[in-house]
């Protein structure tokens, strides 16, 4: 799920005053995906203007403005934009004329998971904008029937009407009482620039309530002129992916030659010998066994008192919770909102990697809960081409230890969670790590560091081992000189947010 932004009412704006909220969306909206641009817009005779890009984040923007500039002096009545990832499984083309005869532009994103096809999550919508004459009743028929998440913004061109409408809430808007214009998008924040340029307060941002429909009349638009459509799209471009067909540094490792037949087992948990640091007593049972603290629990009433502190009895948002779409955190979602009575919205940090499982997850779990989902999207492309420069560069010379170097993107989640917490004010984030089930000190083990992740949370480690650890990579850089590639910053900024960085979180299970 990416994100919609748009202008209604454009023609009531200076061409400066739309040349700078335009672009404010634009930006804003990149965080929440970089690689495909769609906007329309429709002037007061009717006529309708598309461009799609696939490019880059900086060709997006030129692009963007081209169209922004195009738009000057042709009496708009409402742009639309959209932003998407190249590997998004929503399956949305998402901003289409739905039918000649209704004449009704529809832009609308999410992951309707109805029929997981993009034939059947059109039809869903197209269907019932086409059956119903009362816009209002279609829409709310389209929420009713709706698998998953949905944000839909819907246009009606005869009678220049608009409508808002979400089921998990991921809509805000502004209305300009003095030129009438309204602004909207997927997330608060994106507004807040736009509020300081036309001098408007915070407060003034609205949202759309799940599953409530929003209807915004303007004067009628006399059907004056011809529908024209200009596909001014780019080619999408192709990322290539290179063979690894060179694995001459792995000969000399034989294989084959491993013996298996004496590797010892611990007769309580089945670690192998090969465990990082494991040691056996006379009876069979391994040093983690034996040396197992449990988690020392706080209690639900420590857990009530922190949400009884937070909680917000005006409906606005309390907390941030980290959302994976796993069963930890799908859980927690559903514990904070139920059990609890908070008010939280999602945040996810989608470096690429997500599962299309995952993100299906989201959905269902979001709507189900009425939860609204703050997404931030790394540049997919970029993101994926570091993991393959750092596994070849790993198989120039393996070791284990090294391996978490892969997943060197996602440690950004951290640093992008404080950031939201500063800009909607808000002082409590909920983590669903760190469960007795998650046990994961194998990875660190194998870099030489003995028991390093106390409770299951990274930050939790002693100064001593991540002295250690660090240690162990930088040798680890200088015996692998292939290692010192592009992605050597993001490694930096990787360790320092996950072990220098303080970060003020609650973590559920403890």
């Amino acid at each position: 799920m990416a994100g919609i932004f748009g202008i209604y009412n454009v023609n009531n704006l200076s061409n400066k005053v739309l040349s700078k909220t335009a672009n404010i969306l634009f930006k804003e909206s990149l965080t929440r995906a970089k690689e495909i641009c769609e906007s329309v817009y429709c002037d007061t005779e009717n006529n309708i203007y598309s461009k799609k890009s696939y490019q880059n984040n900086q060709s997006l923007k030129k692009e963007f403005q081209k169209l922004i500039k195009s738009s000057h002096n042709k009496n708009i009545n409402i742009l639309i934009s959209q932003l998407n990832t190249s590997s998004e499984i929503d399956y949305s083309p998402n901003i289409n004329l739905v039918s000649k005869l209704n004449k009704t532009l529809v832009a609308f994103d999410g992951i309707i998971l109805n029929n997981e096809t993009s034939l059947n999550a059109n039809e869903l919508i197209n269907k019932n904008l086409a059956q119903f004459n009362n816009k209002i009743e279609a829409i709310e028929t389209i929420l009713k029937k709706t698998l998953g998440t949905l944000n839909l913004a819907v246009y009606d061109i005869e009678k220049g009407d608009f409508f808002l409408a979400s089921n998990i809430g991921s809509l805000h808007y502004i209305i300009n009482k003095t030129t009438g214009s309204l602004i909207f998008a997927s997330e608060k924040i994106f507004l807040y620039k736009v509020v300081k340029l036309l001098r408007l307060k915070i407060s003034d941002i609205k949202q759309v309530k799940p599953n409530k429909v929003l209807n915004f009349k303007s004067l009628k638009i006399e059907n004056t002129g011809k529908e024209k459509l200009f596909d001014l799209s780019s080619k999408l471009k192709t990322i290539e992916t290179p063979f690894i067909n060179n694995l001459k540094n792995l000969e000399k490792h034989n294989f084959d030659n491993i013996k298996t037949n004496n590797i010892q087992y611990c007769k309580n948990c089945i670690l192998p010998s090969s465990a990082p640091f494991i040691k056996f007593d006379e009876d069979g049972v391994c040093n983690y066994c034996t040396n197992h603290n449990k988690i020392k629990f706080k209690g639900f009433e420590a857990l009530k008192e922190i949400a009884d502190k937070h909680r917000k009895s005006n409906g606005e948002i309390d907390c941030i919770a980290a959302f994976s779409g796993g069963k930890d955190s799908s859980f927690g979602l559903y514990y904070l909102k139920n059990v609890l009575g908070l008010n939280p919205i999602a945040y996810t940090y989608d470096w690429g990697m997500m599962t299309e499982i995952g993100k299906r997850n989201q959905a269902k779990i979001l709507q189900k809960l009425e939860i609204e989902h703050i997404i931030v999207s790394a540049n997919h492309e970029n993101k994926r081409k570091n993991i393959r420069k750092n596994i070849l560069a790993w198989l120039k010379d393996p070791h284990p230890g090294i391996v978490p170097l892969f997943m060197q993107g996602d440690k950004q989640c951290e640093m992008f969670a404080d950031k939201l917490k500063k800009k909607y004010n808000i002082d409590l984030m909920f983590y669903f790590r760190g469960n007795e089930l998650e046990i994961d000190e194998f990875k660190a083990g194998l870099a030489g560091v003995d028991n390093p992740y106390p409770q299951g949370v990274l930050q939790n480690l002693v100064a001593y081992n991540k002295i250690k650890l660090l240690i162990f990579y930088i040798s680890r850089y200088f015996r692998n000189p292939a290692l010192f590639n592009k992605t050597l910053s993001e490694s930096i900024i990787a360790f320092y947010s996950t072990y220098i960085q303080k970060h003020e979180y609650e973590f559920l299970w403890h």
